[in-house]
């Protein structure tokens, strides 16, 4: 029994494992924050990162001494935008590495041009580069403040600010707030052709409605809300009393369900003149 009762007394006590637990933690947390310390002085001072920068290099010179080296760069998808302006853009020149580049950057790049809409750009090794681009659609130009008008797209961005003369057929669209609001306007005008061909110049006012301004200087004054309906009324007494060919100064057509018409009273008066002189 005596061995017993030894066996019993040599045995730690659970405050003497506890410190033993808490003896060992400590030795690794000194032991982990030695090796973090040691990883932080080695990245905060750079060295980690130029041992990156070493392999990364040494690898980009292995590729491109077994010719992975650009030797092609394939563009798609560019109509307005040119070829040479696409590549210089894009600043990729051949025989260059082609892990080296940097495809976010120069994705970016090629989508700052204004024609282009977004970009992809892929390598397609061992040595192909691959462009395909989303341009803009053309929708109207834009004047603002009586600068020199603007090409716009269907968002209202500008695509273009100079040699603009190609464009000259497209709506004009004046004032604040038109260019981002103008392709509502004009898709709904496409709807009423015999209207649409007789617009000049689409106003807008105090950034809710619009006016339009006809080719023979007729003003239609459209409400900011049901567009299409009023439009509707104005196609429907256009094609049944040319009503564009009248001596008219303007159509009002904000109130709902009625067509204002402002006469000419002015050319009236000339003409009466003329008649009692001869």
């Amino acid at each position: 029994k005596a061995p017993k009762n030894k066996k019993i007394a040599n045995r730690p006590t659970i405050s003497q494992l506890k410190q033993r637990r808490i003896s060992v933690l400590a030795v690794i947390i000194v032991f982990l924050v030695g090796v973090t310390g040691t990883v932080w002085s080695a990245v905060s001072s750079g060295w980690v990162e130029n041992k990156m920068d070493l392999a990364k290099n040494s690898v980009i010179e292995a590729t491109a001494a077994a010719g992975m080296v650009v030797e092609s760069i394939y563009l798609r998808g560019s109509q307005a935008t040119s070829r040479s302006d696409l590549l210089e853009t894009l600043d990729i020149k051949k025989g260059s590495p082609i892990l080296n580049i940097d495809i976010k950057e120069a994705r970016l790049r090629v989508e700052s041009l204004g024609w282009v809409k977004s970009a992809t750009l892929v390598r397609v090794l061992p040595n192909v580069i691959f462009l395909d681009i989303k341009e803009r659609k053309a929708l109207a130009l834009w004047q603002r403040n009586r600068r020199a008008p603007v090409l716009i797209d269907t968002d209202g961005t500008v695509i273009q600010k100079r040699n603009l003369a190609k464009y000259s057929d497209l709506p004009l669209v004046v004032g604040q707030g038109a260019a981002k609001n103008a392709a509502v306007l004009i898709e709904r005008l496409h709807d009423y052709p015999l209207i649409f061909n007789e617009v000049k110049v689409a106003i807008r006012v105090s950034e809710r409605r619009w006016n339009l301004r006809l080719r023979n200087n007729i003003e239609i004054r459209l409400p900011a809300e049901k567009i299409s309906t009023a439009l509707n009324q104005l196609y429907e007494y256009q094609n049944k009393h040319s009503l564009f060919d009248r001596n008219i100064i303007a159509v009002d057509l904000r109130v709902p369900d009625r067509l204002i018409v402002r006469v000419n009273n002015q050319e009236k008066k000339q003409k009466k003149v003329i008649g009692e002189n001869t």
